[in-house]
């Protein structure tokens, strides 16, 4: 008999497929300063808010709308939450720890003894060092990985209350960003947590809620062509207008980006782009110092980039030395790693499978 793949997994592929181009929209956004930071484009900053609204969206679906442990007994929901922080904490935090200790001596000249490092070990947002105004790790990426933590720390926790868990986490994400229009704060934390960026995980569980109406109620079947327009028009408004109409359209351009990606890539098999999406992670937190390596390994045969057509080769190094050195990551730390780290969790029944990050 023909194995029949759920709806579910199906519309989360094009979840997969979406990570790997944010994460190489980052690559790319972080090469840029390898020309010296003289190119104005910086639109491929803004995977990471695509990130952010992927993991609301995944989160909703892992936890059945953030249901999971609705009418069971406190102690039931209990043991849930902390099954919920065991899965996130083994899938982010030992490959993050790896490429933490390995960048900061090598990429940012950090010493291993530099109490910084426990602070970002740790997902405590501080004052960088060296850009002071810039509230970020040592390892830069890992800011995203800060709110990340955070997002799933208040996820967890609104497991323990039952049917109210996504009205707990929707006021306290509100609560948070409109805190900042109404107090000022000088800490490091105060201004992380209550900034606006955070309204795109809230974006993701709304969008949850979107796609299964669509999906069930309506039996909504898109033209595949519809979806394509949508998510270039997508992109191309990610591109020009949050530098024009601010954080709005940022939330607005990015939410669009996902949904349109959940029904394009529904059925559609893509092997190279699920590669790619299954190590976004391991990409995005190794590309800083692949980057320094070709930059290093450029300079050394002395070939410079002064025509256009020279950057745009440059570029196309910069980015598939990054998504090889993530793949392999990958496939050789990261893999076999969290599969290791999930095999001493124990889930107590009955429950969904976790869906991956």
């Amino acid at each position: 008999m023909k194995n029949v793949v759920p709806r579910q997994h199906q519309l989360l592929e094009g979840i997969q497929y979406l990570r790997g181009i944010a994460a190489m929209m980052v690559v790319f956004h972080h090469a840029r300063h390898e020309f010296g930071g003289a190119m104005s484009i910086t639109f491929g900053g803004r995977g990471v808010e695509i990130f952010f609204v992927i993991s609301g969206l995944v989160m909703m679906y892992s936890t059945r709308g953030g249901q999971l442990a609705t009418g069971s007994s406190f102690r039931e929901r209990l043991a849930e939450a902390m099954l919920f922080w065991k899965r996130r904490i083994a899938r982010v935090v030992p490959l993050y720890w790896i490429a933490l200790f390995i960048s900061a001596p090598l990429a940012y000249r950090t010493a291993l003894s530099d109490p910084v490092l426990l602070q970002d070990a740790l997902f405590i947002p501080h004052w960088n060092h060296v850009h002071p105004d810039q509230i970020w790790p040592t390892l830069v990426p890992g800011w995203s990985l800060n709110y990340e933590m955070f997002f799933y720390f208040l996820f967890g926790f609104a497991l323990l209350l039952g049917r109210f868990s996504i009205l707990f986490v929707s006021t306290a994400l509100l609560s948070l960003c409109l805190l900042n229009s109404v107090a000022e704060g000088q800490s490091a934390a105060f201004h992380f947590y209550t900034a606006p960026v955070m309204l795109h995980f809230l974006a993701g569980i709304l969008l949850y809620y979107v796609v299964e109406y669509l999906r069930q109620w309506s039996a909504w079947q898109p033209p595949r062509w519809s979806m394509l327009l949508l998510l270039l028009a997508g992109f191309v408004a990610l591109a020009i207008l949050p530098q024009r109409m601010g954080d709005s359209a940022l939330l607005l351009s990015s939410s669009l980006i996902v949904f349109s990606a959940v029904f394009l890539f529904d059925g559609v098999k893509l092997p190279l782009l699920r590669l790619l999406g299954d190590a976004s992670y391991a990409i995005y937190l190794f590309h800083v110092l692949a980057l320094m390596m070709v930059t290093q390994a450029l300079a050394s045969t002395g070939l410079g980039a002064t025509t256009p057509w020279e950057v745009m080769a440059h570029f196309a190094i910069y980015l598939a030395v990054s998504g090889i050195v993530g793949v392999l990551a990958h496939l050789a730390v990261e893999k076999p790693m969290t599969a290791h780290a999930l095999s001493f969790i124990r889930r107590a029944p009955p429950m969904v499978p976790a869906t991956r990050r």
